[in-house]
C-alpha cells in the first residue's frame, strides 16, 4: 500500500529522482524537495532500503526497471504527470526518415507489439 495516488501527494513524501533528469525539472517546478541521485537504480534502491517514499522519473524507464530488478519490492502507479515524447532526431532530408516511421509503424500496429512490451514491462501497456 502507499500513501501515494498521484502528484499533488508528492509535497507530504520523500521523494528521489535522477539529477539533471526533466523529473527533476518537474518537481523543482512544484516546488517539491527531492533527494538528488546519480542514476535510476541508485534512486529505486534508496526507495527499497525506506530511504524515500516516492521515485519520480521517466515511466517507461521506471516500468522497465522495476520488472527486471525490483519487481515484487515496489510498483510503477498507472498515473501519468506530465506527457513526454520520444523521437528519432533526423536531418529534414534524410532518406532515412520515411523508412523509419514505416517500421515504427508496422511494429507498434502489430499483434506482436503487446508482447515485445511485456518483454520489457511485465505487462500489457494499453
Amino acid at each position: 500500500r502507499s500513501r501515494i495516488n498521484g502528484p499533488s501527494d508528492l509535497s507530504r513524501v520523500k521523494v528521489a529522482t535522477v539529477e539533471g533528469s526533466t523529473s527533476a525539472d518537474y518537481l523543482r517546478s512544484r516546488h517539491i524537495m527531492f533527494a538528488k541521485h546519480p542514476d535510476v537504480d541508485s534512486a529505486l534502491d534508496s526507495l527499497v532500503a525506506g530511504k524515500c517514499e516516492a521515485v519520480v522519473y521517466d515511466a517507461p524507464i521506471l516500468k522497465h526497471q522495476v520488472y527486471q530488478d525490483y519487481s515484487g519490492e515496489v510498483f510503477v502507479l498507472p498515473t501519468r504527470f506530465e506527457r513526454q515524447n520520444y523521437a528519432f532526431a533526423l536531418p529534414s532530408d534524410s532518406p532515412l526518415r520515411e523508412p523509419i516511421n514505416q517500421v515504427l509503424l508496422r511494429q507498434t500496429s502489430s499483434p506482436s507489439w503487446d508482447e515485445v512490451l511485456a518483454t520489457y514491462f511485465g505487462e500489457s501497456q494499453e
